[in-house]
């Protein structure tokens, strides 16, 4: 019996690793996503600190079911609110600097000589 109830606690403790796993993914996308909303520093901030009060107010919630509804239909509120166009740093890949003036190839240059 001990076995199974520390077998049993093991699972929910890997289920409730998960779900925290998978609020806390949810709350660094929206937050990262959010920065393409907003250019200026300090208007950024003032949603950060909203966001976070958001996923604070349900912080200390015990019940599996109810939290997993929240973080469902967190999931899918950040679905529809993504930014269509998100920001990408200029030299990060696909951003506008990506590969701008990249060497040829040696077979090339080797080739033409």
């Amino acid at each position: 019996v001990d076995f199974r109830l520390s077998c049993f606690r093991g699972v929910l403790l890997f289920i409730m690793s998960t779900h925290a796993t998978r609020v806390l993914r949810l709350y660094r996308h929206a937050l990262k996503d959010s920065k393409s909303w907003c250019i200026d520093r300090a208007l950024w901030r003032e949603k950060a600190v909203a966001l976070r009060a958001r996923f604070e107010q349900h912080k200390n919630e015990r019940n599996t079911m109810i939290a997993s509804k929240l973080l469902e239909s967190g999931e899918a509120e950040f679905e529809s609110n993504k930014h269509p166009d998100p920001y990408t740093p200029p030299t990060a890949l696909n951003g506008s600097k990506w590969e701008r003036n990249v060497p040829p190839p040696s077979w090339i240059v080797e080739q033409g000589q």
